[in-house]
């Protein structure tokens, strides 16, 4: 048996028709000649699994094996979903408070996208009445002059069996990109917490994980400051 030499090679597309009729279904037997030159190139026959045998000078190699998938054939990437985009986020990134209120009524509170200004300081927001539906648009706009467009993705109630609420929000641009999200599971009939979590990073040329690093203490700072102003105000409503 001849010896497989290292380094590139060309492949000559000559058939061997000593291999013989093949069977329907069979796979198909292609003799190649291995020269010193060019890189290998492999073809593949219709479907079919392609058992190539590699030659150098007059000896022959055993046949090996290779399946070639047409692209069309692959099964589609699935987009990713909320639980892997928590986990990428990571647990660092939560902001957590236990709220005195049932969870319903601090889910309701917290997807009135309009009134997000009352704790967010220095910014305003326009933003459709509530309740919050998924596919609606949003600006949140910082000291007049900083627009922050926003997509809601994902509303979904706390339920009777005790599942928390989720709302998932998209950040645009034009210079904050990334996903936001605030989840309210009951702890009780008259306590929930709020877990209120964000990926932000700027848009631009720079790598995603360099500008998030520096976003995240402001982020996170800003996120407890509004959980606190919504536990006074449902403090305050209750009196």
């Amino acid at each position: 048996m001849g010896q497989v030499r290292c380094g590139l090679l060309r492949v000559s597309h000559q058939t061997s028709s000593s291999s013989g009729p093949q069977p329907p279904g069979a796979p198909l037997l292609r003799r190649v000649l291995l020269q010193p030159g060019e890189p290998v190139r492999a073809e593949a026959s219709r479907k079919s699994l392609t058992l190539v045998e590699l030659a150098v000078g007059d000896g022959i190699t055993e046949p090996r094996p290779a399946r070639l998938r047409e692209a069309s054939s692959a099964p589609a990437r699935p987009a990713p979903s909320r639980e892997a985009a928590r986990a990428a986020m990571g647990e660092d990134d939560v902001v957590r408070r236990t709220i005195p209120a049932p969870a319903d009524e601090t889910f309701t509170l917290l997807t009135d996208l309009r009134g997000h200004h009352r704790w967010i300081p220095l910014t305003t927001t326009d933003a459709p009445p509530p309740p919050a539906r998924p596919g609606d648009a949003l600006i949140a706009l910082t000291a007049g002059i900083f627009p922050d467009r926003m997509q809601v993705e994902e509303v979904r109630p706390p339920s009777d069996d005790g599942a928390p609420g989720v709302l998932v929000v998209r950040k645009l641009g034009p210079v904050l990109l990334g996903r936001v999200e605030i989840t309210v599971e009951p702890v009780g009939p008259d306590a929930c917490t709020v877990d209120w979590r964000e990926d932000v990073w700027l848009r631009g040329p720079l790598p995603r994980q360099l500008t998030r690093l520096p976003l995240t203490p402001p982020l996170e700072a800003m996120t407890a400051l509004a959980l606190r102003r919504v536990e006074r105000q449902i403090a305050e409503r209750a009196r």
